[in-house]
């Protein structure tokens, strides 16, 4: 029976940690446009960059499962984060896919 509870005990603690590690921020980072000309840079404190042609603002940041939203100056802009880790634009807008450095 102690042999069951060890084992037990040890199935929680990996699905804990499992929880644990999934929900640690892997969406902070840099990420840029294909030409560079624009550039988002997400920190872990919410904190955010947004620069476009040299021109940089601070933002902020929040995650809502597979969609950021930054607000910069009161306005929002919603990407979301494609399968291949890239944050692609609202539909219809001109922001192509910005990938992490």
């Amino acid at each position: 029976m102690k042999t069951a509870s060890s084992r037990t005990r040890l199935i929680a603690l990996a699905g804990a940690l499992t929880l644990v590690l999934s929900s640690c921020n892997a969406v902070t980072g840099t990420y840029t446009g294909g030409n560079g000309s624009i550039s988002l840079e997400l920190k872990s404190n919410g904190g955010a960059a947004f620069t476009v042609m040299g021109q940089s603002t601070d933002c902020t940041w929040a995650q809502e499962a597979n969609q950021i939203r930054v607000t910069c100056e009161g306005d929002t802009t919603v990407f979301t984060r494609e399968k291949d880790g890239s944050l692609a634009g609202p539909p219809g807008s001109l922001f192509e896919p910005l990938k992490k450095k």
